[in-house]
């Protein structure tokens, strides 16, 4: 359940948890899955193949962590945002889930074709 500063993204991806791991932070790959030019990030964290951290460095700001569990041949991808303030959270919270959905789809396609 997502608080009123998060916004959290569950989904389960038919594909072993190294492989979703892989796409999300190989660069050669990460390209065909991120939306605008405008957005920048910096890593954080990156504990293979469990979790990346990452904080969204152009506004809106907020710090994303991804987790990967491994569920055989499938992952179960959690994406949590958290901004500073509920207000910013719910400023960009529709646009956001919908980026979200719109990136794991993308992701989803990205494996299906490697």
């Amino acid at each position: 359940m997502s608080s009123d500063h998060e916004i959290t993204t569950t989904r389960l991806i038919n594909a072993p948890r190294e492989r979703v791991f892989k796409a999300w932070t190989d660069p050669d790959q990460m390209v065909h899955l991120w939306g605008a030019n405008k957005n920048k990030g910096v890593f954080v964290e990156i504990l293979e193949p469990e979790r990346v951290i990452f904080q969204h460095v152009s506004p809106p700001r907020f710090k994303v962590v991804v987790t990967f569990e491994d569920r055989g041949q499938q992952t179960e991808l959690t994406w949590i945002t958290t901004f500073d303030s509920a207000a910013e959270c719910a400023k960009v919270r529709k646009l956001a889930v919908a980026a979200n959905e719109q990136h794991l789809d993308r992701l989803e396609q990205e494996l299906a074709l490697s």
